[in-house]
Parts: C-alpha cells; structure tokens; sequence
C-alpha cells in the first residue's frame, strides 16, 4: 500500500506553498483577565503550550472561569485546526484540535481551508519536519513567531492524496498506541506479580532472628566520590549516579574519586532524605552528599538485604527534609533467616528481578524501534520529490 500510494504521490501534481497561502487564519492566543487568574471551573476550554504534544487535543485539561470571559470575546479557534507551541520546553511541537477551543499567547493557532489542505495531514507534516521547526526559533528562548509560521513552506499534492496519506498515517498511530498499550500492560502485570513473590518470600520463612539493619550494613560517606563537573557526555565511561528512580544521572570522565563496586564488592547507595536505594556493582561516582553507600559487615548475604530494604513499610513524612540513615532507618529491626535460606530466596528473587528488567528494558527499547519504524514510513510518505 505504501509503494502504490507513493507512485500516486509521484504521479501527481503538487506544488510548494507558504502556509499562510492555504489557511483561513493563523494567529496568536491570549491570555484573558480574569479576577484572580482562576483559569477553572468554568464552561470555555482553554490549552497551555505546554499541553501540546504530538497528539489530537478532545478536552482541555483547565477551562477558564467565566467571569466576564465568553466565547464571543474569546480567541476562539475552531474545531480542527492545528496548534503550534511557539516557546517554552515545547517549541516546535504541534497538536490537533478536535473541538472549538482558547489558547495562551504562546500558541500559534492554524485554520486551514479545508478545500486545500486537510488538517490532518498538516499536523504530520509539521509532525515530520519538528526538528526544523525548533531551528526556525529566535531569541535565547528559541521562540517562534507567526510571521516565521505564515511563511512555513510546506508541499500541496491534491486534497484526494493528502487524505490518502491521512488515512494510512492514521492507521500507523492506532497501531502504535494499542502496541504501547498491550507491551505497558504486560510490564505491569509482571512487576505485581514479582512484588507479590517478593513480599511473600520474605515474610514466610521460619527460624528467624531479630536484627537490627544497623549491625549488618556500614556506610561510607560519598565526599571523596562526588563529581566536580555536571557536564556529563555518553562518551565518556564513569556512570554518576543517584538513588532515586533516574538512577544513572550521565557520565563523566573524571577518574580520580570513582567508588570500585564490582559484581564481587556491590554495595547499596541510600538516599539519605527519600531512603530510595538502588543496587550497584560497577564503578560510580555520585552527584550528591546526600547519600550513603552502604557495604556489608562480615557475613552478611548484602543481596538478601537489598531485598529486605525493598520490602519494608518505611514511610518518610509529606513535607519533611531530614536524614534518616543514622538515628531512624540504620536502628529498624528486621528478621533474618539461616545463611542458606537467604540464598535461596535470592535466587528466586533474582530470577524473577531479571524477568521483570528484561521486559523494562525491552518495553523502551520494542516501542521505540516501532516508532522508528513509524517514523521512516511517515517521511516517506511526506517527502514528494
């Protein structure tokens, strides 16, 4: 189908046009005066530039008090048109609007005429060509204006091909998301069930006894291993890490004051405000002191330990900004079982703990080669030579 639709855009006659030469309108929202800025609870839908992002918009995640504010005195842009985020961390994105709506004034609002172009296939377009469109900013801010947005040129085959091309891009994107949407629930489906293996295991063993954390693991304060630069490259070699979920921050090449984990002498790193900890062993450095790298005392199975810190009921309060490692987390008591009884919950744990990556790391990793794949199809069908 693509081949066949290809020839038909090749075979036709199309020709290079200034946006602003097959639309009804392009303009600016606004922001309107309202008492108090509540911009909620009211009956008018009203889209942020930080809101646009690649995708159809149906209903407007805020709607502005009607205070004076109504749809005749409203920037009002109609239903399917095309939106441009013109600054911010969103400049260059675009979205679709598939109901009458208001924007900020950092949006560009495009109302095409729908005897030229099909506003779906404008939106791929601007879609296909986003890298370009952050290059045409100005200004530290990178931002867009509407004279650069009048004067986009884009290609104009027949509106019968446009919608053809429509038609199988929309196609591609229903597919794309139902595939996202099955791999998402699958990962979610294994991570329960391996938390539910792990919560079990831990708390059904028998000849146990009571310890307290803080005589199985010392710490080691991170001072000597904190990096000195934070312009991090993924070409260099040594991982700076935190213990929160972003885990591996970026990669310096500083090799004075890196921490030796290896898979021989892993260590757990703590945060001590959050108590978030992650399991490491290969060399580190840290970005942070408030961390702790923790590092068993004699005889301790550490990979039992991991497991058991996962596992416990340790809540830090809601606005709170204290250390815990030394006089809270470190004096918990836990219970432990023979040497070989934690081996062999490790290694169920670890079976399951690999399961369950392997589908994290395969999740990204199988929708961004569709999205690549994706991608390729879309410039194809909207390069015309």
């Amino acid at each position: 189908m693509i081949n066949k639709l290809r020839k038909s855009i090749n075979n036709s006659n199309f020709r290079v046009v200034k946006l602003n030469d097959v639309c009804d309108n392009i303009f600016s929202g606004g922001t309107p005066s309202t008492k108090n800025n509540e911009y909620y609870d009211g009956s008018i839908p009203w889209i942020r530039s930080g809101e646009i992002d690649f995708k159809p918009i149906y209903k407007s995640e805020r709607n502005i008090t009607d205070l004076g504010y109504d749809k005749s005195s409203a920037k009002w842009v109609r239903e399917k048109s095309v939106l441009i985020a013109m600054t911010g961390a969103t400049v260059g994105k675009t979205a679709i609007n598939e109901i009458g709506l208001t924007t900020n004034q950092s949006c560009a609002c495009i109302e095409v005429n729908r005897e030229k172009l099909n506003y779906r296939f404008l939106f791929y377009y601007l879609m296909d060509i986003y890298r370009e469109l952050v290059s045409m900013g100005q200004g530290a801010m990178s931002s867009l204006n509407l004279k650069t947005i009048k004067n986009i040129e884009i290609p104009l085959p027949p509106l019968k091909v446009q919608n053809e091309i429509v038609e199988v891009l929309d196609k591609f994107t229903e597919l794309e998301e139902e595939l996202e949407a099955e791999l998402e629930a699958e990962l979610e489906a294994r991570t329960n069930q391996y938390e539910y293996y792990q919560n079990y295991l831990l708390k059904q063993y028998e000849k146990k006894i009571k310890v307290k954390i803080d005589d199985l693991l010392d710490y080691i304060q991170p001072t000597s291993y904190i990096v000195k630069s934070t312009e991090y490259n993924d070409s260099y070699n040594i991982p700076v890490l935190t213990a929160g979920k972003s885990f591996v921050l970026g990669y310096t090449n500083e090799t004075d004051g890196v921490f030796p984990a290896s898979k021989e002498n892993p260590v757990i790193i703590f945060d001590d405000f959050t108590t978030a900890i992650q399991w490491v062993d290969f060399p580190f450095k840290v970005k942070s002191s408030a961390l702790k790298i923790l590092v068993p005392k004699e005889d301790v199975n550490i990979r039992f330990i991991f497991y058991l810190m996962s596992n416990l009921d340790y809540k830090v309060g809601f606005g709170t900004h204290g250390r815990h490692w030394i006089s809270k987390y470190s004096q918990q008591i836990v219970e432990l079982p023979s040497q070989e009884e934690q081996q062999r919950i490790v290694s169920i744990l670890d079976k399951f703990s690999s399961l369950v990556n392997d589908i994290k790391e395969g999740l990204p990793a199988e929708i961004n080669l569709r999205r690549k794949q994706y991608e390729y199809y879309r410039n194809k069908l909207l390069t015309f030579e």
